[in-house]
């Protein structure tokens, strides 16, 4: 069985994170397909907070990356060491860091279930997001489970062709012999025959237990590979998760009545403030 731990760990990946964020999704404001990557980077308008942010704080480093150009965008990139080096960028590094609050997953493991939540500024392209980071995620997560189902099947594949052609030439070379002596006579001709029939018995021995073994090599990647019950299935937000109007709404009641509070109170001790100094004047 696979450890709960994995779940996240798959979703919290380079790999699985650059697949969603360059995965084409389809727009309601754009007429083409657009990746995650382009539409934050290119067409989403940008943010009050964060351009403030950029251009006061990371004003420094907005210079140094214009003075550095095309050149730093290649030094900027980062290796990250696993099976094979994964390159990202501080664009994508960022991005990852808003993916990360994008795309979530709780794992119950009490229930046995896992939940996979994606939000995006429109419905429909969260939902696209959804579907295929569950297909991803139920793709990796099944090549995570038999991968060692798979390297002992490949093993035992090229194994299997190799005692196959052993078995197969053994048989031609006894076939042969009994071609050219019909007539056995001599004891070497009998001594012989009986050389290509004992390598002829040992390969086809040999050759039956290899085909066993790729039989169950093969048993074994489908018994490991895992099945998904998906519960509830991915559905376009009729809602939007935030902003929360009704939450906004009340909290600028209780700061309006804050205010309003404030100002009576202020009101009034500004007033008797203004006897007492006419009073001591």
């Amino acid at each position: 069985e696979l450890s709960p731990l994995v779940y996240p760990k798959i979703v919290q990946s380079i790999t699985f994170q650059k697949e969603i964020m360059y995965m084409p999704l389809t727009w309601e404001k754009v007429d083409k397909p657009v990746s995650l990557f382009d539409y934050y980077d290119s067409i989403s308008k940008p943010n009050p907070v964060g351009l403030v942010k950029k251009y006061t704080i990371g004003l420094p480093g907005v210079v140094l990356g214009l003075l550095k150009g095309e050149k730093g965008k290649e030094e900027d990139k980062l290796g990250v060491g696993g099976k094979e080096l994964v390159f990202i960028t501080k664009d994508e590094k960022e991005m990852r860091e808003m993916l990360e609050k994008k795309l979530t997953l709780d794992v119950n493991e009490k229930e046995g279930y896992i939940t996979l939540t994606a939000k995006a500024p429109e419905a429909f392209a969260a939902a696209q997001m959804a579907r295929k980071a569950q297909k991803l995620l139920q793709d990796k997560v099944t090549e995570y489970k038999i991968d060692k189902a798979k390297q002992n099947l490949a093993f035992v594949q090229e194994l299997y062709k190799e005692k196959k052609s052993e078995f197969e030439q053994a048989q031609d070379r006894l076939a042969r012999f009994r071609d050219r002596n019909l007539n056995l006579n001599s004891a070497m001709a009998l001594t012989e025959q009986e050389r290509l029939q004992s390598e002829y018995q040992l390969a086809f021995s040999v050759y039956t237990e290899v085909a066993k073994q790729l039989e169950n090599a093969k048993i074994k990647v489908k018994e490991d590979t895992p099945v998904f019950s998906i519960i509830e299935p991915v559905s376009i937000p009729i809602e939007k998760s935030k902003p929360k109007k009704a939450m906004i709404l009340i909290i600028w009641i209780f700061l309006g009545g804050l205010v309003g509070v404030g100002l009576i109170f202020g009101k009034n001790y500004w007033k008797v403030a203004k006897e007492k100094w006419r009073e001591e004047e």
